[in-house]
């Protein structure tokens, strides 16, 4: 358009045009529901107000019950945040959310879809009439007329939300009905309290309780166990402390002429005798702290009352006693079976009795011996106290205490205890199971050392400068270890009897490692300080190499040596300490199979005493003993085992070790003892005890022909490694199988918790869920999705098919693959609702037409209560199957704990035995590659099956156990298969068909396919069996074959 480079004169501007027939009914509507608006924010803020500062007035009155200033500062805080209610809802809030005529109008047109946004337009066309001309006036002011009339058929009551008014108003009343109550309950505290609040400190004074009574006198005459005389104090101040069951004696002088007077105490009152009225004089007994107060009766009304007075009840306290002497953990020796006691004992009235008591490992009535206490409140003695007839057994442990016992004689008596302590019979069998221990420690760490030098990079020769710098770590290590071996054999000689060979040994390696230490360090100072890399200590000069470096490459090839020679020491010292323990094991165990042959003989000698007397007492007697030696024996037998785990197998065969201690098991031959001589057969007793020292005698003899036969043996290294990894693999297995049952039992244990549940909840939750997929099946076919993205089509359908597997399987009662076909029909339907939700944003921002922004806005909102609908419906499947441990008692989940624990165990046995296996193989070929396959994978599965049981998952934990066992049989199996085994001082052999091999046969054993749920159908078949149901069948034949897919499914 051509513009003129001066502008023209401006036209006179026109008269303004009438406005339109009915008065401008929008605008007055909108004028209206601003008012309206800022009445509702001004009735609230008002409401709220009154709310607060009820609220604020009746907490300050019950505050100002007790704190006065505290009570009357509430009440200023209630006033002033119902102020600050008022001035936000009146003053603030109506000036951010009311508004103009357009915001006003844009509200509105959601409020009123009638009017939509025609009262926005009409608004602006208003305020353009008369003042622009780029439009018709006369199709405008037609446009208003008939939005006027709209909105007259619109009143502000239908557009003004009443609810928030309603809310508050409702606050209010449970607010005045919560205060009536109140006042109901508690009146008289809540009045007074506000009365307090606001009545200033200084007008406090009067109301209180003036002295009405002077020169009180008080006698007390105490409990006769207290050994206290009787005591009158005059003219005290009225509060009385004394023990409980105290007689007080109270006597006082009123200010005034009474007729009658008593002693307020809670609700009791203890009258007091008038004499020459204004003499007072009452007794009560102390039963309990608290307060009174003098009161002055005309009959039976109160005419004044004096202030407060307290009462405080002595308690009389448990006796204090303690053990002053001897240390906790004594041991005492053979020969001297007699402990001095030193103890302490006190009370606050005095004691009648003070008892040692103590309890012996297997009696479970605690034994007394009394003590006599000193006259008085404090008793300090000795005493010397002899076990010797006790008859304690070596490593038998005593458990005792003092008791002392005081002379309340109002409450009770009431006895104090010391703290327990324990005294135990030497044994020189558990010392030197002590010894091995300690000794085993050394000798891993030992090993660990010498690994440390084969590793080190400073093993080259000449060792590198920066390899020696590197691994001065190792001397550091080697010094401690080898101070480690020193103080472990001090403490072996300053012990009753140490195992002498050990001590020995110990002793040597401990000079070895210490001098092969020493020269490496000193070597490599030396080689260090002439390189350059470590300064010379103050004082001493510094070295200098030659021109041609000759002494560095000189210490270098020292330093190599003298880690060459500590390798080679640690070496034959790891080979002779192993040695050595295995034997001392060996002879541990005869040890403690020879003292099973004096607790035999202890049995015996009572069986043949009750055989002879037959005497009930003597039977008792008998059965508690032998009860106690038999958990003595029991004990004794698992130590040996302990023992005999650490047996190497190349010194003795453990087959045949195993073997002995079943034949020797004495438990069964023990109860039948017991039986037989509850039965009162002594004869037959004596006779079962003769064939159970038959029994002992002969494992003593195979053990000891075992030991001389293992001596005797020479074995390869090769078979000696073959053994090994056989023993290794059978108690592996055999750990797994133990392990695999225990799992299989709280697996057992969840299914039946579980499938008791879904029992009672499964029907009534298809019913439930049939309705919610019917309308999800509904709401997804019927909405077009063509604005939704190329994808939509795609996602419905997978929701749809996953609806359809959901309704499936609930019909065929297999509520784990209806709860996975919810899940997936979730993940279809969120994005589903996310895809319809960023259309519905688009549209907004690209400000499309408004039908097609109403249109995205209502298929938004539709998808996503269909996506919350099937977030219930998944939910609630989710909820039959608890998080694996959810149901478990906390027990179940420490043994899951325990167990996934052993599981980690038996992956690193799987992991060692993996490597046994490589190097056996570098030395002949007896594994092939499968049997090498099936290893890894026995130490994949024992990890996963580590995993389940860590998240207390039993279930896929006992499929991973099932699957490592599998692979561990099938070692065995190919082991078998090759005739693979070792000779006396032969090597095994590969393909030898018939051969036998020692250790626990399986070729019989029953073996299950591992699953992840080995009762459920595998998941891809059981959702085969879901799509052959959706292809329907014979009306005749629906219902059996609906029976027959569940059958299937199971």
């Amino acid at each position: 358009m051509y513009e003129p480079s001066t502008p023209p004169p401006e036209p006179p501007k026109p008269s303004p045009e009438p406005q339109p027939p009915g008065g401008n009914r929008a605008l007055r509507l909108l004028h209206d529901v601003r008012a309206a608006q800022a009445r509702s924010l001004l009735t609230q803020g008002g409401i709220g107000a009154i709310v607060v500062f009820l609220i604020a007035l009746t907490i300050g009155a019950w505050v100002g019950s007790v704190a006065p200033r505290a009570g009357l500062a509430v009440i200023i805080v209630g006033a002033v945040l119902a102020l600050i209610s008022l001035v936000v809802f009146g003053v603030v809030l109506p000036r951010l959310r009311v508004g103009d005529d357009e915001r006003t109008a844009r509200t509105l047109a959601e409020l009123a879809p009638e009017l939509n946004l025609d009262l926005l337009a009409a608004v602006e066309l208003s305020k353009a009439l008369g003042h622009r001309e780029d439009f018709s006036p006369d199709l405008a002011r037609a446009f208003l007329r008939d939005v006027d009339l709209r909105a007259s058929k619109v009143t502000v009551a239908t557009l003004i939300d009443p609810t928030p008014v309603k809310r508050a108003a409702m606050a209010l009343v449970v607010t005045v009905f919560a205060v009536i109550a109140l006042l109901t309950w508690k009146g008289a505290t809540l009045r007074a309290g506000f009365a307090a609040a606001l009545t200033p400190a200084e007008a406090e004074e009067p109301t209180r309780r003036q002295p009405i009574t002077g020169d009180v006198e008080l006698t007390f005459t105490y409990p006769p166990h207290t050994g206290l005389e009787p005591r009158t104090i005059p003219s005290t101040t009225g509060d009385i402390s004394a023990p409980t069951g105290t007689e007080v004696t109270f006597r006082t002088r009123a200010d005034r002429d009474v007729e009658g007077a008593a002693l307020i105490m809670g609700a009791q009152r203890v009258p007091l005798t008038v004499e020459k009225k204004r003499q007072l004089q009452g007794r009560f007994v102390i039963s309990e702290s608290g307060v009174f107060h003098v009161a002055f009766l005309d009959g039976k009304d109160l005419v004044a009352e004096g202030p407060d007075q307290s009462i405080t009840a002595e308690a009389d306290q448990a006796p204090q006693v303690r053990l002053t002497a001897p240390v906790d953990g004594l041991e005492l020796m053979p020969e001297n079976q007699s402990v001095g006691l030193k103890f302490e004992a006190s009370d606050d009235y005095g004691l009648t009795a003070l008892d040692l008591v103590y309890t012996a490992d297997g009696k479970d009535e605690p034994q007394r011996v009394s003590l006599r206490p000193d006259d008085g409140r404090t008793t300090r003695g000795t005493y010397q106290w002899d076990v010797t007839p006790l008859s304690l057994k070596a490593g038998q442990v005593v458990t005792y205490w003092l008791e002392a016992t005081d002379n309340d004689g109002v409450k009770g008596k009431k006895v104090g205890s010391s703290a327990r302590l324990t005294l135990r019979l030497y044994s020189s069998a558990e010392h030197r199971q002590e010894a091995l221990k300690k000794a085993e420690a050394l000798w891993q760490r030992l090993i660990d050392h010498l690994a440390l030098r084969m590793e080190s990079p400073d093993r080259a020769s000449p060792t590198p400068v920066d390899a020696a710098v590197a691994a001065k770590g190792n001397d550091e290590r080697g010094t401690q270890l080898a101070g480690d071996f020193t103080t472990l054999a001090g403490e072996l000689q300053d012990q009753r009897d140490p195992p002498k060979e050990l001590l020995a040994a110990l002793l040597n390696i401990s000079a070895e490692l210490n001098r092969d230490v020493n020269d490496v360090t000193a070597v490599r100072r030396t080689f260090l300080r002439l390189s350059g890399r470590e300064k010379a200590a103050p004082g001493k000069s510094a070295f200098v190499d030659s021109r041609d470096g000759s002494f560095t490459k000189d210490l270098g090839k020292r330093l190599a040596a003298a880690i060459a020679t500590d390798i080679a020491h640690s070496e034959k010292n790891v080979l002779y300490l192993e040695a050595l323990l295995d034997r001392a094991r060996m002879d541990a165990m005869r040890e403690l199979a020879q003292q099973l042959r004096r607790d035999r003989q202890e049995l015996s000698r009572l069986v043949e005493e009750y055989s002879r007397t037959k005497d009930d007492k003597v039977q008792q007697a008998l059965l508690e003993q032998m009860n106690a030696l038999k958990q003595r024996m029991t004990e004794l037998q698992q130590r040996m085992a302990e023992l005999s785990k650490g047996i190497r197998d190349d010194f003795m065969n453990q087959e045949a070790l195993q073997q002995m201690q079943e034949e020797f098991g004495m438990e069964d031959s023990l109860s039948e003892i017991e039986k037989l001589v509850k039965e009162g057969k002594g004869e037959e007793a004596l006779k079962k005890m003769q064939e159970l020292a038959m029994t002992i005698d002969d494992f003593l003899e195979n053990l000891e022909k075992a030991q001389d036969e293992s001596d005797q043996e020479q074995d390869p290294e090769l078979n000696k490694q073959f053994q090994e990894f056989t023993q290794k693999l059978d108690e592996t297995l055999q750990k797994q199988e133990q392990l695999a049952d225990k799992t299989r039992a709280l697996r057992d244990k969840a299914r039946s918790q579980q499938k008791d549940r879904i029992a009672k909840q499964g029907e009534q939750l298809k019913k439930e869920l049939k309705g919610k997929l019917d309308e999800l099946e509904k709401s997804w076919s019927e909405l077009d999705g063509q604005r939704m993205g190329y994808r939509f089509d795609d996602t419905r359908k997978e929701a749809l098919q996953a609806r359809d597997n959901v309704e499936q399987a609930l019909e065929a009662n297999d509520f784990d693959l209806a709860s996975e076909a919810a899940d997936a029909m979730e993940e279809a339907a969120r994005e589903m609702a996310d895809n319809a939700e960023q259309q519905r944003r688009n549209d907004e921002l690209f400000q499309n037409p408004a039908d097609a922004r109403r249109e995205s806005k209502q298929s938004a909102d539709r998808l996503s209560r269909d996506a919350k609908k099937s977030q219930e419906v998944a939910q609630k499947l989710r909820d039959l199957f608890p998080q694996p441990g959810q149901q478990m008692s906390d027990g179940d989940k420490q043994q899951m704990n325990e167990m996934a624990r052993q599981q980690r165990q038996l992956q690193q046995s799987a992991q060692d035995l993996a490597q046994r296996m490589e190097q056996i193989g570098e030395r002949a070929p007896i594994f092939d590659e499968e049997a090498q396959q099936q290893m890894q994978q026995a130490g994949e599965r024992m990890q996963g099956a580590g995993e389940r049981l860590q998240g207390k998952d039993a279930n896929k934990g006992f499929g991973e156990q099932q699957g490592a066992m599998q692979a561990l049989r099938g070692v065995q199996q190919a082991m078998q298969q090759q005739g693979g085994k070792g000779g006396k001082g032969g090597l095994p052999m590969p393909a030898m068909s018939g051969g036998k091999r020692g250790g626990r046969g399986n070729q019989n054993q029953k073996v299950e396919i591992p699953d992840e749920d080995p009762n459920a159908g595998p998941r891809e078949f059981r959702k085969d069996v879901m799509d052959a149901m959706k292809q329907g069948a014979p009306d005749k034949y629906k219902e059996q074959s609906r029976k027959y897919y569940e059958e299937l499914v199971k």
